[in-house]
């Protein structure tokens, strides 16, 4: 230790460069000032109209100019990004932008691709590399579409010659900023424009088009394989000066099964002919771009796909992933291309078929529609329910089977004749096929036969 006191040794072991700076907060930790502070700021009678007013002035030139300055780095980091093409539709959009990056991928060309399937991801590719699918973080599961101001300015700081992305916008003013304000793309796609979300963008089938007509860029190209709400599509798109192209039943048709067969999992035909529509446009190659969606494509989580068989205890299980089909159309649709629709548990009475259903606290409307497929719609052994919500689910079950089985007579207007009674067993036959509850006792004996032969018994005949 030094021989002089402490404060002279310490005197002179403190630098004046920093020490300059310790009396500007002195200030702060004085109590007075503090109280001073707060009783200005909570008094009523500290305060005048004047201090109001430019407390008002101060805290909206802080908002509005944040704003300013966020529109400006979104419509620089635009203008940086040579090629920017968006994607939208009812069903098969995250589809639809992954085949979009599998073909941008293909051509060596440093592209971003933002989709929101059953995760919100964004897939990133460098020049002549291959595609990496990460993670889209949102703060406590929820989405904004600043998002989309992030993902940009991403695209931009990585260099990327292409962005794809997904509207995840629902209302028409949402949608409006992020397509006529921020994106304002070169291209555009939208699959198709099935009821979704009607609690949002209107119960009537014709609202759902007249929302998208404002993810229509203005001034560009917009692609769309919808059939039914085509003309409102086009009378937009004529506004907009936008040329837009179609994709109908025949160029999916074109598709043969041997070639959608290349692709890894069950993708639409109607996908797949729209972002060949749309290579078309940007003039490559058919077969090159069908071959190489085929051969680089990263599938979404819940994508239409059949697992390989697993043995589980003398039994074989296989699961049918179509999570991604969240709405009524989607879900039937995947229940008959899977050949659910047409299964006979009598002709087969070893499948039994057993859905998932994962239901979201968050999506109401969405639940309602899937208690009322499971009731009246789809037949299947069992119904395993997961996810947040089920109590409400049940709910919704039980509302439905009400409202069901309410339409349900054996004798319409109380008549008893031999006709009625053929139309009360006809009724009773078609509810136990759909309920898939045994007929006859030759039905019952095929399925304890078969319960027995996974026990590895060998039950005799006269025995059943």
């Amino acid at each position: 230790y030094p021989d002089e006191p402490a404060s002279q040794f310490l005197q002179a072991r403190i630098d004046p460069a920093v020490s300059r700076f310790f009396p500007a907060f002195l200030p702060l930790a004085d109590p007075v000032f503090w109280q001073h502070l707060r009783d200005y700021f909570f008094s009523v009678y500290e305060n005048s109209l004047q201090h109001l007013a430019l407390f008002l002035a101060l805290m909206s030139g802080l908002f509005f100019g944040r704003h300013w300055l966020s529109n400006q780095r979104v419509r620089r980091a635009r203008r940086r990004i040579p090629l920017v093409i968006g994607g939208w539709g009812t069903r098969g959009k995250s589809g639809t932008e992954r085949l979009k990056a599998a073909l941008f991928n293909a051509l060596g060309s440093s592209v971003l691709s933002k989709t929101t399937g059953c995760e919100a991801m964004f897939l990133y590719g460098y020049p002549f590399g291959d595609l990496t699918e990460l993670f889209l973080f949102r703060p406590y599961d929820k989405a904004t579409i600043w998002e989309q101001t992030q993902v940009l300015r991403l695209a931009d700081h990585l260099d990327g010659d292409v962005l794809l992305w997904e509207c995840m916008g629902l209302g028409k003013d949402f949608v409006h900023v992020l397509q006529r304000q921020w994106m304002r793309d070169d291209l555009a796609t939208i699959t198709n424009t099935y009821p979704d979300h009607e609690d949002v963008q209107g119960p009537a089938g014709y609202n759902i088009p007249e929302v998208m007509t404002a993810f229509i860029p203005a001034q560009a190209t917009l692609l769309t394989s919808e059939e039914q709400m085509l003309p409102i599509l086009r009378s937009a798109a004529q506004q907009l000066d936008t040329h837009l192209r179609t994709v109908n039943w025949l160029e999916a048709g074109l598709l043969t099964p041997d070639i959608l067969a290349r692709f890894p999992y069950q993708e639409h035909p109607y996908n797949i002919a729209l972002v060949l529509a749309l290579a078309d446009e940007l003039g490559i190659s058919s077969a090159y771009a069908l071959k190489e969606m085929a051969d680089r494509v990263v599938a979404d989580l819940g994508v239409l796909k059949t697992y390989p068989t697993a043995p589980v205890h003398n039994r074989r299980l296989s699961f049918v992933n179509g999570m991604s089909a969240n709405e009524r159309f989607g879900c039937l649709g995947n229940w008959q291309r899977m050949g659910f629709a047409e299964h006979d548990p009598y002709a087969t009475p070893g499948e039994w078929i057993t859905t998932v259903v994962n239901n979201r606290a968050d999506r109401i409307p969405r639940s309602r529609v899937f208690a009322s497929i499971l009731v009246a719609d789809i037949s299947a052994d069992r119904h395993v329910l997961i996810g947040t919500n089920l109590t409400g689910l049940q709910r919704y079950i039980r509302d439905s089977w009400d409202e069901y089985s309410a339409a349900i007579h054996l004798w319409p207007d109380a008549d008893t004749s031999s006709q009625a009674n053929s139309t009360a067993v006809a009724t009773l036959i078609r509810m136990a096929r759909r309920q898939r509850v045994p007929l006859q006792a030759a039905h019952l004996h095929a399925e304890l036969r078969i319960m027995l032969a996974a026990l590895a018994v060998n039950p005799d005949e006269t025995a059943l």
